[in-house]
């Protein structure tokens, strides 16, 4: 008879992490309404259990890489000596395992858009369910990922590809703090660039109320479709996912106050008041914040980084 389960799992630390939950579940005959909770520590459905036992729920979350009991760091290891194996392990990839021959190759490679351990996890998760991968260790405080392949199976790109199709990003080469905060300082001071004028052209009035709004509209448009094409990207990976993030949210806020303006502009009345101004305000207000955020995760790799480098080669 179908009736309401509900469990408490612990591991879950973002949105993401409920996702991945709510998705496994639903796979399961006779599991119907399932609502994942992060902050409660808990999943709620409608089971039943003629198809689908609670044991084989209790797997599956099992499975996915989470906890049916709370999770308690080991008693022997106590104070500083527990900070140091949390940072050890926080900073040191696990070594994979010897490599025969050249049958296989290794890769590592930069990921940005993990939030927490658990979207280490599933990129980790991912590529299990791939074709020649060997093994993988996603470093979450470095934003690296270390994989072992079997170059008859993929190359270089797949493997990246991977990355991507879990809904992140991965590439090759320099650094992702530093060339992440080389891009959102770029695209803060674009917006800066573009959105001072356009208060100065409003405020005092130069031109005519039409002649305004079409030179708003050319400015506008610039930020709306560089500095702004961040939160354009972030909110469809977001929803390619089945999520929700501040970036649908701030999608939405620009998208209104920017079409519609294009919408009266040249469809109703260009002389009626307009919101550039406004999409392109908060386009610049948010890129300062998402510059200090890649500035500060910069220092703190780099911190991580330093930290790594002091460890003796002998004990």
């Amino acid at each position: 008879m179908t009736g309401p389960f509900e469990l408490k799992v612990y591991g879950m630390m973002c949105p993401h992490c409920e996702r991945a939950v709510t998705m496994a579940l639903e796979k399961l005959p006779g599991v119907s309404d399932v609502d994942a909770s992060f902050k409660q520590e808990q999943v709620s459905l409608t089971l039943d259990p003629i198809q689908t036992t609670p044991e084989q729920i209790k797997t599956i979350i099992v499975e996915e890489g989470y906890f049916l009991v709370p999770q308690t760091p080991p008693e022997d290891i106590q104070g500083e000596d527990q900070a140091a194996a949390i940072t050890e392990s926080a900073i040191e990839p696990e070594t994979a395992p010897p490599i025969g021959g050249d049958k296989f190759c290794e890769i590592s490679f930069n990921i940005s858009g993990m939030s927490c351990a658990n979207c280490a996890l599933a990129i980790e998760k991912a590529f299990k369910k791939a074709d020649g991968i060997q093994s993988t260790t996603i470093n979450l405080p470095l934003e690296k990922g270390f994989v072992t392949y079997d170059p008859k199976a993929l190359d270089e790109n797949g493997v990246l590809d991977i990355v991507r199709q879990a809904g992140y990003s991965a590439s090759q080469g320099a650094d992702n703090a530093v060339e992440d905060g080389a891009t959102e300082k770029f695209r803060f001071f674009f917006a800066l660039g573009l959105t001072v004028p356009m208060m100065a052209i409003m405020h005092l009035g130069l031109f005519d109320m039409a002649t305004t709004h079409y030179i708003m509209f050319g400015l506008a448009t610039l930020v709306q479709f560089v500095s702004g094409r961040a939160f354009y990207e972030g909110a469809w990976y977001s929803l390619k996912n089945r999520t929700a993030n501040m970036d649908v949210l701030i999608s939405l806020g620009i998208s209104a106050a920017y079409f519609y303006s294009v919408f009266s502009l040249f469809f109703i009345d260009p002389a009626n008041p307009l919101f550039f101004d406004s999409s392109a305000m908060l386009i610049t207000f948010i890129m300062v914040g998402k510059m200090l955020e890649a500035k500060a995760k910069g220092q703190t790799g780099q911190a991580l980084k330093e930290l790594l480098a002091l460890n003796p080669d002998t004990a």
